[in-house]
């Protein structure tokens, strides 16, 4: 029942905001703007939320049939070249020097960050993970039992990874590129590895047990090729 209510008080609002700007030759949106404003003081209609569907499906409709029977098309053809120049070259003019000049200041007030500091972000956060790992693996080495061929490959492995992320400056975007260029050269190899013993399996060269750990291992090994993408 509020909800009607509402409807039709507003419905009233445009009604008689129409009739008095036509009576006293005011522009209609004026007086509207200036009802509706009156209205937002009152308290009962202070908390009111109006779905944008209702404005559209009852408001809007009525305004624009009205005003397409009331506008001449003899003035529209005499104003043309305001109208296009207030339509096009305006809009145009005002979009991109307000927001072109207000657009970057809103964007680092909101606290957003673009690419080159994502992308620095990125990598600090890889270097402090690959530092952290490398002071963990002593321990999780110590508790595995693991032999120290492993550990000093897997160092290794990390060492590698963090001097290229500390070494990344300027020329990221191309070593970007050839790591991705590696990565999918390595894949490419790895399934021409799988299809081998496949062929291996289907000839009775090996049995299924043997296929499977084969696949296993390629399995680990393409997930390790298939981490983190580069940023470009």
């Amino acid at each position: 029942m509020e909800g009607l209510l509402l409807v039709v008080v507003l419905g009233a609002t445009v009604l008689v905001g129409t009739a008095i700007g036509q009576r006293y030759s005011v522009a209609p949106p004026v007086l509207l703007i200036t009802f509706g404003a009156l209205l937002a003081l009152i308290p009962a209609l202070s908390d009111v939320r109006l779905p944008s569907d209702v404005v559209l499906l009852l408001f809007l409709p009525p305004i624009l049939y009205w005003e397409s029977l009331n506008t001449s098309l003899r003035e529209i053809r005499s104003n043309l070249r305001v109208i296009i120049l207030s339509a096009v070259v305006l809009v145009i003019v005002v979009t991109v020097l307000v927001q072109g000049l207000t657009l970057p200041a809103v964007v680092r007030w909101s606290g957003q960050t673009g690419d080159e500091a994502r992308e620095e972000e990125t990598r600090l956060a890889r270097i402090r993970a690959s530092e952290e790992a490398l002071r963990a693996l002593p321990d999780v080495a110590t508790r595995f039992g693991a032999p120290d061929e492993v550990v000093a490959r897997i160092r290794e492995d990390y060492e590698g990874h963090l001097e290229q992320l500390r070494a990344e400056g300027p020329d990221h975007g191309v070593q970007a590129w050839q790591d991705q260029v590696d990565r999918r050269v390595r894949l490419e190899v790895l399934d021409h590895k799988r299809r081998a013993v496949t062929r291996m399996r289907d000839d009775r060269e090996i049995d299924d047990i043997v296929l499977r750990d084969l696949q296993a291992s390629m399995d680990i090994e393409e997930v390790r090729l298939l981490g983190p993408a580069p940023t470009d």
